[in-house]
């Protein structure tokens, strides 16, 4: 008894081409991003205490009130990468634009 040789069948990839790829993450992206778009909070736990911060950070040199009770002190840390990545903004966009 003869056997025919084993053809190993090959799978083509789901989607070959990288572009469709792409746009495919790219889509779920902003679909993953419309209800943090629709909001004018976004609703992340610790958002108002970082706006606060801003605010802080922005008004302590011209507040006495603010200076009398904060102290700016920078320093690495991991939760506070948007006062970091905003403070340049800062000087010409108000807080809740820059949040």
């Amino acid at each position: 008894m003869t056997h025919a040789p084993n053809m190993a069948l090959r799978a083509e990839p789901l989607l070959p081409d990288r572009r469709i790829r792409l746009a495919l993450y790219a889509l779920i992206s902003v679909a993953a991003l419309i209800p943090l778009a629709m909001v004018d909070v976004p609703p992340l736990v610790d958002y108002p205490n970082h706006l606060a911060r801003l605010h802080v950070i922005a008004n302590i040199g011209t507040d006495p009130a603010l200076a009398a009770n904060y102290q700016v002190v920078w320093s690495a840390m991991p939760n506070l990468a948007l006062e970091a990545a905003t403070f340049p903004l800062m000087a010409f966009l108000p807080v809740g634009i820059v949040g």
